[in-house]
């Protein structure tokens, strides 16, 4: 059986196209929690955001999971086809994390274990936000700027 080859400017692509995914899933909890900090206040600047996200919350309620599901996919191919194969380095802690950002959302998304809920939704935000140090880590390190 061949092995498919896939040339490294599109697997590169996907890597970037996966940053992009993981920016727009992060939107989702960024726009909730400026929506949470503005709406009682009445400054033109917090109506602004307001009305911002009441237009972007249901796109992206919406397409959380989905972004979430690609962003695996993605990371999937994307290292296995560069390195051709499995090895430990910044990018496999990158989608290790990833795994896990969506073993917790499927958890929230299917509503498995109700009696966890809020804690499963912390464990969810807290990995999302160690994700960013570590992706601007492993971006860094794969350009050689580390």
């Amino acid at each position: 059986m061949d092995t498919i080859t896939i040339p490294i400017q599109i697997l590169r692509i996907m890597g970037w196209a996966n940053v992009l995914l993981v920016l727009l899933a992060i939107g989702l909890h960024v726009t909730i929690g400026l929506y949470k900090l503005t709406r009682n206040h009445k400054s033109p600047l917090a109506e602004r955001v307001n009305h911002l996200s009441k237009i972007s919350l249901p796109f992206l309620r919406s397409y959380h999971p989905v972004f979430g599901s690609v962003i695996v996919f993605y990371g999937l191919i994307h290292g296995y086809y560069l390195l051709f194969g499995v090895e430990v380095h910044s990018g496999y802690l990158v989608w290790t994390l990833l795994a896990l950002l969506g073993m917790t959302g499927i958890l929230l998304y299917r509503k498995i274990w109700p009696s966890k809920r809020s804690f499963i939704r912390a464990t969810h935000k807290i990995l999302m936000y160690a994700l960013i140090p570590l992706l601007i880590y492993h971006i860094l390190k794969m350009k050689s700027i580390l």
